[in-house]
């Protein structure tokens, strides 16, 4: 007879209620969320969402923390695919933009850049950054040795990406997020293009 694993039940209300608040910090600044909002979107009482998160602050870093646990495993499948190097450069920046997009949004609005819960998101951000730099510069090297990209600065570029990224989320605050990605991505590829440097010499 198959045994059928138990369910944790624990678990998944948690991740319940990480994917309303993630919604919710995605689509409203951080000081309008309310913990009750979000009780009500995952459907569970207050004292329930309290025991698992003891503070907006908490919950807010861990649907971050989340998201870059999800962002790792993006990073992994788009070096593991090996595709052309220019689509996992896009690749690469679209799930970046899909991991920092809601956070940022909710971020903007802080007045107090040095509030406790911006300086912890930095920091969390800081401490898991360099997988997503080593990721740009392997498919940065990629892209030189096969002749798609023309050669640059493999020491400072690739975390010049994930500024671009985090800076254009924060200074195009009245831009759809789809219109800001289609225009960054075209602008770092066709940077980056070998057939773009060509033309300018040919020129």
């Amino acid at each position: 007879m198959t045994v059928l694993p138990r369910r944790d039940w624990r678990q998944e209300r948690r991740q319940k209620i990480l994917a309303a608040a993630a919604e919710l910090f995605g689509a409203n600044p951080y000081d309008s969320v309310q913990m009750r909002d979000v009780a009500a979107r995952a459907e569970v009482g207050k004292p329930t969402l309290y025991r698992y998160f003891p503070s907006k602050e908490e919950l807010f870093l861990e649907v971050f923390k989340s998201g870059l646990d999800r962002l790792d495993s993006e990073v992994a499948a788009i070096l593991k695919d090996r595709e052309q190097p220019a689509r996992s450069l896009e690749r690469l920046l679209e799930a970046l933009l899909n991991a920092l997009g809601g956070q940022v949004a909710a971020l903007r609005m802080l007045t107090d850049d040095q509030s406790p819960v911006m300086r912890r998101w930095r920091n969390e951000f800081r401490r898991r950054r360099r997988p997503f730099v080593e990721a740009a510069r392997t498919i940065l090297e990629q892209g030189i040795a096969s002749g798609e990209f023309r050669p640059v600065d493999l020491e400072t570029v690739p975390s010049m990406l994930i500024g671009i990224v985090r800076g254009g989320l924060v200074g195009t605050d009245r831009v759809p997020r789809e219109r800001f990605a289609a225009a960054m991505i075209d602008l770092v590829v066709h940077a980056l293009s070998a057939r773009t440097q060509k033309a300018a010499h040919a020129a």
